[in-house]
This record gives structure tokens, sequence and C-alpha cells, in this order.
């Protein structure tokens, strides 16, 4: 049964971290984060909840904003990520724009950032197809 109740704001999240049993230093670091965020949103009158984004049970129209936060499972299941994208799009407001995502999900967009002398790591792009061996890439 689907949840209706309605939000101002959703954080979106990876599904592993909306209850995790075990709390590394990583894990934990992403829920004082979003903690921080509910909590400043929340002092600003605003409803909030954190949510997976594949959450089956949750009725993404009753949600009037969506952010981004910590959905880093969604370049394994790439296809399943944008086909729930498409369609949630068309029942709440990213706050991330749709241009965004799909500029930060490729991560050619490092090279963007570099052109407009943002400082970036030291950064290889490996293509579909190329042969390379790690060793020489280290080099």
């Amino acid at each position: 049964m689907k949840n209706t109740t309605t939000y101002d704001v959703v954080l979106l999240t990876d599904p592993r971290y909306v209850n995790p049993i075990e709390k590394d230093g990583y894990i934990q670091n992403v829920l004082m984060e979003d903690k921080l965020v509910a909590d400043a949103l929340e002092n600003q009158g605003l409803s909030v909840v954190r949510k997976a984004w594949d959450d089956p049970e949750f009725d993404w129209a009753n949600v009037k904003y969506a952010v981004f936060r910590a959905t880093w499972d969604y370049f394994d299941r790439y296809q399943e990520f944008f086909e729930w994208f498409e369609v949630t799009s068309k029942k709440t407001t990213f706050i991330n724009s749709e241009n965004l995502i799909r500029w930060n999900i490729d991560k050619h967009y490092l090279q963007d950032l570099k052109a407009k002398q943002v400082h970036i790591p030291k950064t290889m792009f490996v293509e579909a197809g190329d042969a390379l061996i790690l060793k020489e890439a280290l080099v």
C-alpha cells in the first residue's frame, strides 16, 4: 500500500542508506549530512522525508520537491534509474535540474570544470572499448 502522506521535500538517497544496520564512517557522514539538510528545511517550516529513489511504496506525486543527495547506486542500475527519473519528473519538481543530473552522471563533466579553471584531481578517462592496462595507466 502506497504512502499518501504529503511532504514539501524528499531527500533522495541510495536504498543502502535508508536504514543501514552497519554504519561505517562514510555512512555516518551521509546520514549526518542528510540530517543537517532535513533539520535546516524543517526549521523553515517545511515537511521533509528521506527516501530511496527506487522506493516502490512512495507516491512521488505527494511531494512538492525532490533533492538528490546520495543516490550512489544509480550507475549500477543506470537504465532503471533513468526510467524512474523520467516518470518521477512528471510527478514532482527536482531541485537538481534534469540537465544538471545528466551532465553530472557522465563524468566527462570534470573536463568542463577543468576548462573553466576549476582544479580537479588527476583524471584519466577510459572509454568503452579502450585497451588499457592498469599498470600503464598508473605510470
